[in-house]
């Protein structure tokens, strides 16, 4: 019984610490293209997803797609829900910064499957904002 006990304990500090590392806020993509994804995950689970698009030199006339909707977390995964569909999201503590060719790490979210979307969603990488921020 206490062995059960135990491991009970053992699991429930092990998904709340899963949990605690995933940190809110404003993530988003880094791109050259004429496109931008940001994802902001707020408190109490709340959840908001923005893909823009634009025309070549036209980047202060985006066409702007926003979803809200929950979020979750198993494990290292976050889970968003909107009601056009759901995604799942790898969260990493430290994703590097050399997909754009530049030094250092920031947490992240990396796209791992999507019901909708999916060519905006799917093998993106996401940074939390304010460390991009810091770049500039």
């Amino acid at each position: 019984m206490r062995a059960a006990l135990a491991a009970l304990v053992l699991v429930i500090a092990s998904v709340a610490s899963a949990q605690s590392n995933v940190v809110l806020g404003r993530y988003a993509a880094v791109s050259e293209s004429e496109w931008g994804v940001e994802i902001d995950l707020k408190p109490k689970h709340a959840v908001t997803l923005q893909i823009s698009q634009w025309e070549p030199g036209e980047r202060d006339k985006p066409r702007i797609e926003r979803y809200q909707g929950q979020w979750s977390i198993n494990g290292s995964d976050v889970r968003v829900v909107f009601k056009a569909g759901s995604a799942t999201f790898h969260f990493q503590p430290q994703l590097g910064f050399g997909e754009f060719q530049r030094e250092g790490s920031a947490p992240g979210l990396v796209g791992k499957a999507a019901s909708f979307r999916k060519d905006f969603i799917v093998d993106r990488s996401l940074w939390l904002e304010s460390e991009l921020k810091k770049l500039k």
